[in-house]
């Protein structure tokens, strides 16, 4: 064995971006005039020092949202939408990809359902910033179908792994994603900033005023109906729950529908066939509501799904019952002492006789001290102190940041060491990888998590989902790379297919290895993708567009080359059982032909990473003989590295073994 000669050798720290302000970026499905909008106000007015980028939905009002978020940046996102849209959410999803790999987010929050699902799923494919998932409500549960809620209760189970930290509105939200398998220590309750009315206003005053500006008898029992007027609100049930109220209150209460959205039209249509317009009015858009709670007797609120409802908190901190489904919140309102009473969901003539209780009670106006001492958590400094807290937890506070340098930037840019195993079948790559996995510290394993015995249905799936999540990320060089595959005479379509899926399966690998601060060994990465290529066809042409576009592609930061001779490589081949390759399924002269193509093809690499740089950090060659073990090849190899990256163990603080990539995440 001789000894091995490094090439390049560049310092570990090279190409770090500096410390800077720290930036913010929220992906908000649509911003109008709701709870789930007025969460995106509170964490950029609680965090000042940080640079804000606000992306919004086609359906955003965009003049609002820059006049409430200034001076954060708002920029309009027209492909995203809320309904499911494939074409529009994918060109969504590479276009959020853009924005997080070209900003250098230090993190990124996700507002509303479908910006939650393709803000994390962008982060994720990039490697790119922490995910905060910020929660006004759930959108799976009791009030969902079961089609619809399952479908939704899977995809949040299956990206609670990529986010960092959720903040919720309320207690009885975090169980629910407690209960779908979000780690607790990253739940954290942050109440949404709602204007609470004034509690010192008297009730007899309030409707008085009520009644003269919307025109019904001062001394009829009012009953309020306040929000956005929407098919979530189950607005449509309201005429059906008035006739049940009227139908059991001698004396018959009027109900005022306050709010605007899509059902408004439909709603006051319905009133009417109902023979009810004496009995309701529809006021729109009202603010302040201050009136409006102190004076109405009953508040109702018949939607399927909420996370803290901000309509029952506002009439709870003036003492005003209210009657609802047991939607997330409700119980959690009534543990502090709201006033309430809870029917089944979907039960109309429940909440209708609920109502008419309370009326006939008539149910004294009492906020409860510890509800009084509660409404502290929804002040604007409680709120501002925990947002805080969660962007310090995630992000590191101001004073740390300043001395160190940022890991979420370009994908690609930063990160861990990435250190690629080069050579014939046979060479023992993949046993070296693992062995300095096992013994080294600070080394991690990034493997694709097939072998040999792996079954073909799970295989294809594995690198489908590799190749899809890299075509995403990089469209244009995964285009490029597979011209290149297709003009090098492969022996048709089905090998073109291959050799491209091998090459976008390796730079995936590499994106993956790269995610952390640690030495990640490959045993089949992008090198050794463009040698398989060289076996049949000509594999120069995707090594020189390689070579020519280093911004283009993900590259080893060092390379280490196990040379053995063809003979060798064949002789190790013939006592393998289990052949999987195309190496090691040819057999005899045909196998030792591959074998010294492969050798050819093998310098022509290692010229073009001591004359193209394809390696920054330096190209490490191993001769290995027949003779020589396992342990011989590793103990040269983990010497060099030690001298080349300084892993002394004394030096890193102690040994820290990671385990292998999992094969069914990280992709």
């Amino acid at each position: 064995m001789v000894t091995p000669t490094v090439v390049g050798v560049r310092p570990t720290g090279a190409g770090r971006r500096g410390p800077g302000r720290p930036r913010a970026l929220h992906v908000c499905t649509r911003y109008l005039r709701g709870g789930s909008e007025r969460r995106v106000a509170d964490v950029i007015g609680a965090l000042t020092d940080v640079d804000h980028v606000v992306v919004v939905g086609a359906d955003s009002d965009l003049e609002r949202a820059r006049r409430e978020l200034a001076p954060a940046r708002v920029v309009g996102e027209p492909r995203l939408v809320r309904p499911i849209s494939p074409m529009r959410d994918l060109r969504c999803l590479v276009a959020l990809r853009k924005v997080m790999a070209t900003g250098q987010y230090d993190v990124v929050y996700t507002h509303q359902s479908k910006a939650g699902t393709l803000g994390r799923v962008a982060a994720r494919l990039g490697g790119g910033p922490p995910v905060v998932h910020s929660l006004s409500m759930a959108n799976f549960g009791p009030g969902f179908g079961r089609v619809q809620g399952g479908l939704q209760r899977l995809v949040e189970s299956r990206l609670a792994p990529w986010t960092e930290a959720w903040v919720v509105v309320g207690a009885d939200l975090a169980e629910r994603y407690r209960r779908l398998g979000a780690d607790p220590a990253r739940l954290h309750v942050v109440r949404s900033g709602a204007p609470l009315p004034d509690g010192s206003r008297a009730p007899g005053p309030a409707h008085a005023r009520l009644a003269a500006r919307y025109g019904f008898d001062r001394g009829r029992p009012l009953i309020l109906h306040l929000g956005s007027l929407d098919h979530r609100k189950h607005v449509m049930d309201l005429p059906d729950y008035l006739s049940g109220v009227l139908a059991d209150s001698p004396d018959p209460p009027v109900l005022l529908v306050a709010g605007e959205g899509p059902l408004a039209e439909p709603l006051a249509a319905a009133f009417r066939r109902s023979g009810q317009a004496e009995d309701v009015r529809m006021t729109g858009y009202v603010s302040p509501v201050d009136d409006l709670l102190v004076a109405a007797d009953v508040v109702v609120l018949l939607s399927g799904a909420e996370g803290l409802p901000q309509v029952l908190l506002q009439a709870a901190a003036v003492g005003t019952p209210f009657v609802a489904h047991p939607v997330d919140g409700v119980a959690e309102l009534l543990s502090l002492g709201a006033i309430g009473r809870v029917v089944p969901h979907g039960d109309v003539p429940g909440a209708a006789m609920a109502t008419a209780k309370l009326l006939a009670e008539g149910t004294p106006r009492v906020v409860a001290p510890e509800f009084a001492s509660a409404l502290d958590e929804w002040s604007p400094h409680t709120i501002r102190r925990r947002h805080r807290a969660v962007f310090e937890r995630v992000v590191g506070s101001t004073s740390t940041r300043s001395s160190v340098p940022r890991q979420h930037t370009r994908a690609g840019a930063t990160g861990g060491l990435v250190v690629e195993f080069l050579g014939l079948p046979g060479a023992g790559k993949t046993s070296v990888a693992r062995a300095l996995a096992a013994e080294m510290p600070g080394v991690s394993l990034a493997t694709d998590g097939l072998d040999a015995g792996t079954p073909t249905v799970a295989r294809t799936r594995h690198k489908a989902l590799a190749v899809a999540s890299e075509v995403l990320v990089r469209s244009l060089a995964s285009v490029a790379a597979a011209r290149c595959v297709a003009s090098s005479g492969q022996d048709g379509p089905t090998a073109v297919l291959r050799r491209t899926t091998a090459w976008l399966v390796a730079q995936r690998l590499v994106a993956r290895a790269r995610r952390r601060d640690v030495i990640a060994v490959l045993d089949e990465g992008s090198l050794q993708a463009i040698w398989s290529t060289g076996l049949v066809g000509d594999h120069r042409l995707l090594l020189d567009a390689w070579t020519s576009r280093p911004d283009r592609w993900r590259r080893p930061d060092l390379v280490v080359v196990l040379r053995l001779e063809a003979d060798h490589a064949a002789e190790r081949l013939a006592s393998r059982g289990d052949p999987h390759s195309r190496v090691e399924q040819a057999r005899g002269a045909a196998r030792t032909r591959l074998l010294r193509q492969g050798h050819a093809v093998l310098d022509d690499l290692v010229d073009g990473l001591r004359q193209g740089g394809l390696a920054p950090r330096g190209v490490l060659e191993v001769e290995v003989s027949a003779d020589d073990t396992l342990e011989d090849t590793v103990a040269v190899v983990r010497a060099t590295l030690d001298a080349i990256v300084g892993m002394n163990p004394s030096e890193r603080g102690g040994p820290c073994i990671l385990p292998p990539f999992p094969a069914n995440r990280d992709i």
